[in-house]
């Protein structure tokens, strides 16, 4: 539930999770602010949501659970797309909701108007500046590991390598060989381009 008593429930995030493929990650940055300028009317897309995307509820410290998923910037683009694009994540983000599918219930709770959403989908995560707050306090753009992290795995990776062609035939070792590298596929996100982003829900 956000601050000014819009409610999101698990049963209406389910709906939003079929609209997550190929949701472009939008936003405006503007030079003279130095800052992303959420939802303004000009937008760009410096992003989408991979249409084989990961997703799934997590619950941090405070037992809040948020819905999680990877979206892939574009950081690679040698122009002002991909400048841009390597400044998102840290930032805050929004969501935008279709106009034309949403819906939803009025009802009054402890002397206050709130409303639920009962149905819609996405048709963008906006990118906030820093210090925009977004309606769901904590969500933002971020890596789901550090270089450093990476680092130690390829390291793993690499003794692992040294250590199977000395103990099995070449044949077995390259079977184990390419499920070590699927394992580490699941298992390592390639940043800089894949950073998650998380959207709350409201307890069941």
């Amino acid at each position: 539930e956000t601050a000014d008593g819009r409610v999101f429930d698990k049963e209406f995030a389910d709906k939003l999770v079929t609209s997550l493929p190929y949701c472009p990650i939008v936003g405006f940055f503007s030079d003279i602010q130095d800052d992303f300028l959420g939802h303004n009317s000009k937008q760009f897309i410096y992003g989408i949501v991979k249409p084989d995307a990961q997703y799934g509820y997590e619950k941090d410290n405070e037992g809040k659970e948020w819905l999680v998923t990877e979206v892939m910037l574009y950081t690679d683009r040698p122009d002002n797309t991909g400048e841009v694009a390597k400044k998102i994540v840290g930032k805050p983000h929004s969501l935008e909701l279709n106009p034309s599918n949403v819906k939803y219930e009025v009802f009054n709770e402890g002397g206050r108007r709130k409303i639920r959403f009962t149905e819609g989908s996405l048709i963008g995560l906006s990118v906030l500046g820093t210090n925009q707050k977004p309606a769901f306090t904590g969500s933002e753009f971020f890596m789901a590991s550090d270089f450093s992290d990476m680092r130690e795995r390829f390291d793993s990776f690499f003794s692992f390598l040294e250590n199977i062609f000395i103990t099995v035939p070449k044949k077995t070792a390259i079977g184990a060989i390419s499920e070590k590298l699927k394992a580490m596929m699941r298992l390592v996100t390639v940043v800089p381009i894949l950073a998650p982003i998380t959207m709350p829900t409201a307890p069941e």
